[in-house]
């Protein structure tokens, strides 16, 4: 009995610390430049920024318009 809930509970926190990670999605993007200003005045490309956002690394980030922006060049 003993060793099913050592079992159990090691399981838990195994679980607890895999969906306390934060995954990192590939995005297969083309080297072809297509440049959009974010919303925090920086130019990206339009694939790295969307996939920047489903990673969730800045999900606060929108396109303000397409073309280079001000900012640096990310």
């Amino acid at each position: 009995m003993r060793c099913l809930a050592f079992i159990a509970l090691s399981m838990f926190a195994l679980l607890a610390l895999v969906v306390g990670r934060n995954p990192h999605i590939p995005c297969p993007c083309h080297f072809i430049y297509i440049p959009v200003c974010g919303s925090d005045n920086k130019t990206y490309n339009k694939c790295h920024l969307n996939c920047k956002i489903k990673n969730g690394l800045n999900v606060t980030i929108g396109i303000n318009y397409y073309g280079s922006g001000f900012g640096e060049i990310v």
